[in-house]
């Protein structure tokens, strides 16, 4: 009977001791598990800590490298007029240092492209501002101008319906236009706003403007402007930069054919407007096109888009500079 009770209590003690050893096993690998648990977390929060460092890093390297892009840019703008003036030319064209694309310049650990754009060579959307409010609606100027855009609209295949509301939104009067839109419209919206019933302050603010859906903005803004706001009405177009689209769109009755615009193209550059005339598959047209004022060979204002970029981190600066003499300016800067 001894035997008996003191090989139970051997046993019991023993499944003790193992179920012990078993719980303290079973604890430390849940310690070990949280602990490389943590271990893992933590570094992961390190590297996404690190990776937002880096990041932040870049991207404002990639904005500076953007933004010299821009002072390059104005650089070269004056520096050609410095040129041309020592030349005694009045005249820009695309053959110019200007004109001509920079693409990923390296400076330190990034790399910048630089693209000038000549917004006189584009219609301007103010000009529409200027004659609604200087001049009577049934306007020979203001007519002719509207006739321009609704020639510029069917050759890039949107709906001209769409001037009515770009003419009420520069308009200074609640009149709203058949297809147009005026203050009650864009009150009702989901997200209502003020129309603005003056000139545009920036190309991007014409998507405000009702019907001018993205896809209509990216169709439409290489070949419009809104500089500058000249108050008088219609700002010259220079035919030296002008692409073929906008030539076109230059007579209001339609008569520059894709062929007349293939024809100013090649006789490019003009020193002149009164130069036009070399193209003699205009007939009268280049005479009407300068006695209305409706052509230039010289621009003041351009468009500049400068990216920056370090690592896979891309900045994008959009400019306009104004240039008067060799002086510039900058008028509008936007950061993407």
């Amino acid at each position: 009977m001894r035997m008996t009770w003191s090989c139970f209590y051997q046993l019991t003690t023993l499944m003790k001791r193992q179920d012990e050893e078993g719980i303290a096993l079973v604890i430390t690998l849940l310690m070990v598990a949280l602990l490389v648990t943590l271990i893992l977390e933590f570094d992961v929060s390190t590297r996404n800590e690190l990776k937002a460092a880096t990041n932040f890093r870049d991207g404002m390297k990639a904005s500076y490298l953007a933004k010299a892009g821009v002072s390059a840019a104005q650089a070269i703008v004056a520096e050609d007029a410095r040129i041309d003036k020592m030349f005694g030319r009045n005249y820009d064209t695309l053959f110019e240092v200007w004109a001509t694309p920079l693409p990923n310049y390296p400076i330190g650990d990034g790399a910048v492209s630089v693209q000038v754009t000549d917004e006189m060579g584009k219609l301007n959307l103010n000009d529409l501002a200027a004659l609604t409010e200087g001049e009577a609606s049934d306007s020979p100027r203001l007519l002719d101008h509207i006739s321009r855009f609704e020639h510029l609209f069917e050759l890039l295949v949107l709906d001209t319906r769409l001037l009515d509301a770009i003419l009420d939104w520069v308009d200074s009067d609640e009149r709203q236009r058949k297809d147009g839109a005026e203050a009650q419209y864009y009150g009702e919206l989901d997200r209502p706003y003020v129309t603005k019933n003056g000139p545009f302050d920036s190309l991007s603010e014409l998507r405000l403007v009702k019907g001018i859906t993205e896809q209509v903005f990216e169709r439409l803004s290489p070949f419009v402007t809104v500089y500058p706001h000249d108050p008088d009405g219609v700002t010259p177009v220079n035919i030296n930069t002008a692409d073929p689209v906008v030539l076109q769109a230059l007579d209001e009755q339609g008569n520059i054919s894709t062929a007349l615009a293939g024809d100013i193209l090649q006789a490019r550059p003009f020193q002149s407007a009164q130069d036009l005339n070399r193209v003699t598959s205009l007939g009268d047209i280049d005479e009407k096109l300068r006695a209305g004022r409706v052509i230039e060979v010289a621009s003041s204002y351009f468009s500049v888009r400068a990216v920056g970029t370090v690592g896979e981190t891309s900045k994008i600066a959009k400019a306009v500079i104004k240039r008067d003499g060799e002086k510039t300016e900058l008028m509008y800067l936007r950061m993407e």
